[in-house]
């Protein structure tokens, strides 16, 4: 009756990429009909998102700065809750444009004058000022963002 679990044991040592569920690490869930491959970890680099463009793990308080020439100054990760990614955003002036695009049960974005706050699940995307936010991926009290300049 042993002989299967040293089986098991023996492939999950050799063969870790294969099998999942072998060991410990940090988990990576993938959509159904999606293929799951290994990839380069992801940057804590927020200095590297200056442009408006990048992918980068935050985890609060953290505040990413914008060059000029973007419609905003700096973009704060506020609160990581059930989920839930609490970022506010300041403009370089007040008023400006908004959108919401989402297949997330949580997805708002509120604001007056110049500082907007949005609350993002994974899925979620809210453009602000020309610049597209996404949550990729939330792992407790840490997140994956992508943004992307909308021009």
């Amino acid at each position: 009756m042993r002989r299967p679990k040293l089986i098991a044991l023996a492939l999950c040592g050799a063969v870790p990429l294969v099998l999942a569920g072998c060991g410990s690490g940090t988990a990576t869930t993938v959509a159904p009909g999606t293929t799951s491959r290994p990839s380069t970890p992801i940057s804590t680099d927020t200095a590297a998102c200056a442009a408006g463009r990048c992918e980068v793990r935050v985890s609060p308080p953290e505040t990413i700065s914008f060059k000029p020439g973007l419609d905003l100054t700096n973009l704060r990760v506020t609160s990581i809750k059930s989920g839930v990614v609490t970022l506010v955003t300041t403009s370089t002036y007040n008023g400006g444009d908004a959108g919401v695009s989402s297949n997330a049960n949580v997805c708002s974005s509120n604001g007056t004058n110049a500082i907007t706050t949005n609350d993002m699940e994974v899925g979620c995307t809210i453009t602000n000022n020309g610049l597209s936010m996404r949550v990729v991926s939330v792992d407790g009290e840490s997140a994956v963002l992508r943004l992307e300049p909308t021009s």
